[in-house]
């Protein structure tokens, strides 16, 4: 699991979790705005951003939702880093 702080809108940040099953889907969190979603491992990374861009414009009223489906998919990227070292 990562656990990351990152902006949500102006100087409002929150703590997104990141966490990967053991059959390689993600599960990430924004327990500040109620949001959450899963994604396969297997997707694409645009697909995968655009479905967190999606959910994220649907739960967010302000905020650069672009930016912060960017953030979550570089803590998809070094999640998978990390676990290529082990």
């Amino acid at each position: 699991m990562i656990i990351q702080t990152l902006k949500l809108a102006g100087d409002r940040s929150s703590q997104v979790y990141l966490y990967k099953t053991d059959s390689g889907e993600y599960i990430v969190a924004v327990p500040d705005i109620h949001w959450s979603a899963k994604f396969d491992q297997l997707d694409e990374l645009s697909d995968q951003f655009h479905h967190l861009q999606s959910s994220l414009n649907f739960h967010m009223f302000e905020g650069n939702t672009d930016k912060l489906a960017k953030d979550i998919m570089e803590m998809v990227r070094s999640m998978e880093q990390l676990q290529e070292i082990k």
